[in-house]
């Protein structure tokens, strides 16, 4: 997953607004626990189990910055994202 974060907004790797970060945890458009940092203060519904950390893949460069697209106003928190994190930030 690779999207953008503008302050506390998420957007897909074309611009469009996807979701929110807040203290370690994304939140798709509905405001959905869709991903989390190991060390997230954020809310979300339970920790799951965590496995080792993957290897790290080569980059061949940082891209240029797509133009942002507005953030909608912020539903309450639910439980978790009904959609899988990868299906937001393809390209």
């Amino acid at each position: 997953m690779a999207p953008w974060i503008n302050g506390s907004n998420v957007h897909s790797l074309r611009g469009a607004h996807a979701g929110w970060f807040s203290g370690g945890v994304v939140y798709d458009g509905t405001n959905g626990a869709l991903a989390f940092t190991a060390d997230h203060t954020g809310s979300i519904p339970f920790q799951p189990g965590l496995a080792g950390t993957p290897g790290v893949p080569g980059f061949a460069g940082r891209p240029g910055r797509p133009g942002l697209a507005g953030a909608p106003g912020r539903p309450g928190y639910y439980g978790w994202a009904k959609a899988e994190a990868s299906t937001y930030f393809k390209d």
